[in-house]
């Protein structure tokens, strides 16, 4: 594989995985930040803790 092909798979692989990463980042601090700003319900803490687990 030379440089110019896998600089274009880079490329490639970059394009398809920003937008993907990126709500993914958005959730994921969304998941750690909620419970600390509002007053959730035991049950919504434990699903958030394991949701942010997952991710």
């Amino acid at each position: 594989m030379n440089d110019e092909t896998r600089s274009r798979l880079f490329a490639r692989l970059d394009r398809v995985t920003r937008v993907p990463l990126l709500l993914l980042a958005v959730v994921m601090i969304s998941l750690l930040t909620l419970p600390e700003i509002v007053d959730l319900e035991p049950e919504l803490v434990l699903a958030f803790d394991a949701a942010s687990f997952a991710i």
